[in-house]
């Protein structure tokens, strides 16, 4: 398994691809996650744990993709690229009508 703040430094990787709406929103996550009753430390290992089964997953993927997708609570669908999450496809935000 990969250290705990390698695994916060991959998992954070992708934040720098939202757009700037989206970054003040996804702001509030932090004040949320610290202000629930929470156990960090179980949340850092399956953070890690997470990362160790995007790793493990490779193979022959729909579209000619070798990797996991990585669905992500903040940021874009990504895939792991060595220690980075990156976008997959295209980014397009989404504007709720009205």
């Amino acid at each position: 398994m990969i250290s705990t703040s390698s695994s916060l430094q991959i998992l954070a990787s992708n934040l720098v691809y939202l757009s700037p709406e989206w970054a003040a929103c996804n702001s509030l996550a932090v004040i949320l996650v610290t202000s629930v009753n929470a156990d960090r430390e179980l949340a850092k290992t399956k953070r890690g744990r997470l990362l160790d089964v995007v790793r493990a997953g490779t193979g022959s993927f729909f579209q000619g993709r070798t990797g996991c997708l990585f669905f992500c609570g903040h940021g874009p669908v990504s895939v792991l690229s060595e220690e980075t999450l990156i976008p997959y496809g295209s980014l397009d935000p989404y504007t709720p009508p009205g």
